[in-house]
């Protein structure tokens, strides 16, 4: 925790210049837009914002939401051992009061059963799909290569994919585009009304003396305190310790990263700049920082992890901005710039999801009672097409955004061979603890 070091910063850029790495600058409390209130905590943002639904309260609809996505999950993981899957994607909105499976073709009889078996405690109604997942991923993995391409995402219905222009093409570069948007094999649709796609990269000390904090955070770290430009994301087990996830255009591999206080934290041992996913070699203890962006006092415990499917309801926890909540997944599995796959989520009421300075933090869900979260993503990028006033820390160049793009968890836990660290005994995983 060294008071005297000086806090790093610096902007990074990655791709199609992309809005969450802290740029520096005086730092002061500002009020969330139509949001935050209080001691900044998800019980105090979800105190003053409207619950979706008809649902009385919002832990009733996490609560459903927590039943749908574990019914997800099990019919996924059923597509995936069946071999020959027409499985295309799930709609997992708590509003919805029931899970909406898109298939192709026929449900095979082992995925029958375990459909029946998920309809005893959450409706699970089957749509056919145009298409299956595969054939769509194989098309905006193709279709993502082409420069004059801002964002490929695959329509939740499996009916095909959305487009938008990469924002600064050239002539040439557009009627390429077009021509190979003329090859696609599935039904391609360019969306104009949402504008070119231009994103922005979201790349201290304790205000009241404690040992630590989310602004100078001390080891084991906590999911969403302060590095030296970003924000750190979940911890986790790997190769044999528990380690950090966060934001891949924040560091190179091999870099050193500080923590806010300026204290070394560790290096960076692994990552995939595709994915916009890295690991720091340092200790993580199984709890998030709740609340503000200067906070000592709130923290919840990580009950786990799961997939981000369309239609959930999350919050982030950028170190810059604080606790933010009203966020819903739109897309998953897209293609943006030259990072695949990523998650689209929204403000619905196009107020801050996160901003410079939240790269690398958590996006999360609730557990049904409030009480814990579950990991869902990290931080990458913000829509600069949804620009708008910022929560938390300002200084004069910070950026934030009401659409954002993150790295689901899931996604980045299996292509690291890792377990997520939650609080808690986990059988045969030694946990860390602050000391």
């Amino acid at each position: 925790m060294n008071s005297g070091s000086a806090v790093r910063r610096a902007g990074l850029a990655v791709g199609v210049s992309l809005l969450l790495v802290s740029m520096g600058g005086p730092a002061a409390q500002a009020q969330a837009p139509g949001g935050n209130s209080g001691d900044g905590t998800v019980a105090a943002a979800l105190a003053t914002a409207p619950v979706p639904g008809g649902f009385a309260t919002w832990s009733d609809l996490m609560g459903m939401q927590n039943k749908l996505n574990t019914a997800a999950e099990k019919i996924r993981q059923a597509a995936a051992a069946s071999g020959r899957s027409g499985y295309a994607s799930v709609i997992a909105a708590p509003e919805n009061r029931e899970l909406l499976v898109y298939w192709q073709g026929e449900v095979p009889a082992a995925v029958q059963r375990v459909i029946g078996e998920q309809n005893r405690s959450v409706p699970v109604r089957v749509l056919p799909a145009r298409y299956n997942q595969e054939q769509l991923l194989a098309e905006v993995r193709r279709l993502g290569e082409n420069d004059a391409v801002g964002e490929v995402a695959p329509r939740a219905d499996g009916s095909g994919l959305d487009v938008r222009w990469a924002k600064g093409r050239s002539r040439a570069q557009g009627l390429a585009a077009e021509n190979l948007l003329a090859t696609a094999t599935v039904d391609v649709r360019v969306d104009t009304a949402a504008g070119e796609v231009e994103t922005t990269p979201f790349a201290g000390k304790c205000a009241d003396g404690a040992s630590w904090c989310r602004e100078d955070d001390a080891p084991a770290y906590y999911a969403g305190a302060r590095t030296m430009n970003c924000t750190v994301g979940w911890p986790m087990h790997y190769q044999a310790a528990t380690r950090l996830l966060s934001a891949a255009h924040c560091a190179d591999l091999n870099q050193v990263i500080f923590d806010g206080g300026g204290d070394r934290m560790g290096p960076v041992i692994n990552d995939s700049q595709r994915q916009d996913t890295m690991i720091i070699d340092a200790r993580g203890a199984g709890r998030m920082w709740d609340g503000g962006w200067q906070n000592s006092t709130y923290t919840k415990p990580i009950a786990g992890a799961s997939f981000s499917n369309v239609g959930n309801w999350l919050c982030t926890s950028g170190a810059s901005s604080g606790v933010l909540c009203g966020i819903q997944v739109k897309a998953n599995n897209l293609e943006v710039g030259t990072a695949y796959p990523l998650v689209r989520a929204e403000q619905v009421n196009h107020t801050s999801a996160a901003g410079h300075g939240d790269s690398g933090g958590p996006v999360f869900e609730l557990t049904s009672a409030n009480s814990k979260v579950i990991a869902k993503g990290t931080i990458s990028a913000g829509d600069v097409q949804a620009k708008v006033r910022c929560t938390g820390e300002i200084w004069q160049e910070r950026e934030c955004a009401w659409r954002i793009y993150y790295a689901d968890t899931t996604q980045a836990l299996a292509r690291y061979r890792a377990v997520i660290v939650v609080d808690g005994p986990q059988q045969g995983l030694t946990a860390d603890v602050k000391k």
